[in-house]
C-alpha cells in the first residue's frame, strides 16, 4: 500500500481533491462564458439562456473611445433585471473564485495570483460581451467581478487564519 502524505490542510499530497476542483474550475468558468454570449439575456425568462449566439461588429476603436457604452456607467440601478444581473456576477465570479482558490495546492497558493487571473476573466468577458447582440460589456462589471474576487480571497484566507490551519501563503513553517 503506497503512503499518502498530508498536505497540511487536509488536501492528500497525491492531489485528487485539487484534481476535482481543477474539473470543478473548468465548468465554472465555461458556465460564465456560456451565459455571457447568450444575447437578450433576460435573468427573469429562462427562455432567453438557451438563445443562439448572435454576434455584432465592434471595432477595436470602441474599446480605445472613453466616450463607448464600454466606459459608461450604470443606468437603471433598482431595475429587478439589473440587480438580477449582478446577482449573477456576485455568484458566478465568487463560485470561480473559490473553485480556482481550491484549485492550487497549498503551498503553491497566492492570493494576488489567483485574483489577477479571475480579473483578467472577466475583463476578457467583458469585452466579449460587447460583440454580443443585445449585450453590453462594461468596465464596471469587470470591476465588480474583480471587487466579489478579492473580497472571497479574503474571506478564504480569513477563514484559514481563524481555523488555524494555515502557514504563511506559500512558505514552510519555520521558514
Amino acid at each position: 500500500m503506497r503512503s499518502v502524505r498530508s498536505a497540511g490542510d487536509g488536501r492528500r499530497a497525491d492531489g485528487k481533491r485539487i484534481g476535482r476542483y481543477r474539473v470543478v474550475l473548468m465548468v465554472v468558468a465555461l458556465l460564465l462564458i456560456y451565459f455571457s454570449d447568450r444575447p437578450n439575456l433576460r435573468v427573469e425568462s429562462p427562455a432567453t439562456w438557451v438563445n443562439p449566439p448572435v454576434y455584432r461588429y465592434v471595432t477595436p476603436g470602441y474599446f480605445f473611445d472613453p466616450h463607448s457604452e464600454f466606459y459608461d456607467g450604470y443606468r437603471y440601478w433598482t431595475a429587478k433585471e439589473f440587480v438580477l444581473h449582478k446577482i449573477g456576477h456576485i455568484v458566478g465570479y465568487s463560485a470561480l473564485t473559490y473553485v480556482a482558490y481550491h484549485s492550487v495546492h497549498p503551498e503553491k497558493r497566492r492570493s494576488w495570483r489567483i485574483w489577477t487571473g479571475v480579473a483578467l476573466f472577466a475583463l476578457v468577458d467583458e469585452i466579449h460581451q460587447s460583440f454580443v447582440v443585445g449585450r453590453d460589456g462594461r468596465l464596471w462589471d469587470a470591476g465588480l467581478d474583480s471587487a466579489v474576487s478579492a473580497l472571497t480571497l479574503f474571506v478564504l484566507r480569513h477563514r484559514r487564519l481563524s481555523a488555524g490551519q494555515i502557514r504563511s501563503e506559500g512558505r514552510r513553517p519555520g521558514a
